[in-house]
């Protein structure tokens, strides 16, 4: 009797899980670091990319951003500041998606004196240690044996361990030894493309300025050989539509447009005070995170939140020597 078995044709393995995982995130960061553009599939982004040299994700339903800044690092080192700030990004846009999920609330409309930003939210979740309370950092500046008194301390001290944003290696060992000083504002900007406005650039060179006022020996006595600090204005600006009328959503393109254009309003007051903008980013909220207006519907009040980071690395002698 003919054996009329037949055989099932055998499919090659594909990585899963986290190997794939891991393979991606690999070819993302090649493709980065030869300044190209990433792409991702996914209907529900657009099809229009930033230019060279800017990277692009989707993050699916948190959302797409373009970032300048990440790959390679900004001038001077700061290959650990520029991965941590990414990271940092997204937990921004997470718990953006997080909450609006659970409440329906657009979170970063909120904040108040009783009400920390969604950004110092993610400042806390980024770091081993974020103060932000001026009693508790000339603390932990008498604790490390300085002066408390020395000179004005900005709003936030930021301590502890980062990782890089690529590869997403399992078991990769943190980056430690990472310090930031910095100032955070938030504001809210017309989603049209406009000059910036007095009000903007006077909340922008509030945070350059009591930066500039920093003693920065005084802050690296403070500090151990191998750590790095950073001096850093940290700015948000909120895309927000006009609320007389329902209008649609902007595409990315003018949302990027317009975030290019509040970049080059804020970069001259940055350089006057050696604080270049040397990272920004753009998140482009998704479609589904949309302002309920009651009585007519639900429409995109804040297509878009942009980033702005003023920078300044403080390097000690023993840095300089190795530099």
């Amino acid at each position: 009797m003919q054996n009329c078995t037949r055989q099932r044709p055998v499919a090659r393995l594909q990585p899963t899980g986290a190997e794939a995982e891991r393979g991606r995130m690999d070819d993302l960061r090649t493709e980065s670091m030869k300044g190209n553009n990433v792409a991702v599939s996914d209907s529900r982004v657009s099809n229009w990319r930033p230019g060279r040299g800017v990277l692009w994700q989707s993050w699916s339903i948190n959302g797409e951003v373009c970032i300048k800044g990440l790959f390679p690092p900004f001038a001077g080192g700061g290959a650990r500041l520029a991965h941590c700030l990414t990271w940092i990004l997204r937990s921004f846009a997470s718990r953006c998606r997080e909450t609006y999920n659970g409440t329906g609330a657009i979170i970063f409309t909120y904040a108040g004196a009783r009400t920390p930003t969604t950004l110092a939210w993610a400042l806390s979740l980024g770091f081993n240690l974020a103060l932000q309370d001026p009693k508790l950092i000339r603390q932990h500046v008498r604790h490390r044996g300085g002066d408390p008194a020395a000179c004005p301390w900005p709003g936030f001290w930021l301590e502890g361990s980062t990782v890089e944003y690529f590869p997403l290696r399992i078991g990769r060992e943190a980056r430690q030894k990472l310090v930031v000083l910095g100032e955070q504002r938030q504001v809210f900007v017309s989603a049209r493309t406009a000059p910036v406005t007095d009000s903007v650039a006077r909340k922008w060179a509030a945070g350059l300025e009591v930066l500039a006022g920093v003693d920065e020996g005084a802050v690296l006595r403070l500090l151990d050989d191998d750590q790095e600090c950073y001096l850093v204005n940290m700015f948000v600006r909120v895309h927000q539509q006009a609320g007389g009328r329902i209008r649609p959503r902007p595409s990315l393109e003018e949302s990027y447009l317009r975030h290019e254009g509040l970049i080059e309003g804020l970069a001259s007051l940055a350089d006057a005070k050696q604080l270049p903008l040397r990272w920004h980013a753009l998140w482009r909220l998704p479609s589904g995170m949309s302002w309920n207006d009651p009585g007519r519907g639900s429409w995109m009040r804040y297509p878009a939140v942009s980033f702005a980071m003023g920078v300044r690395k403080l390097e000690n002698q023993a840095q300089l020597r190795d530099s």
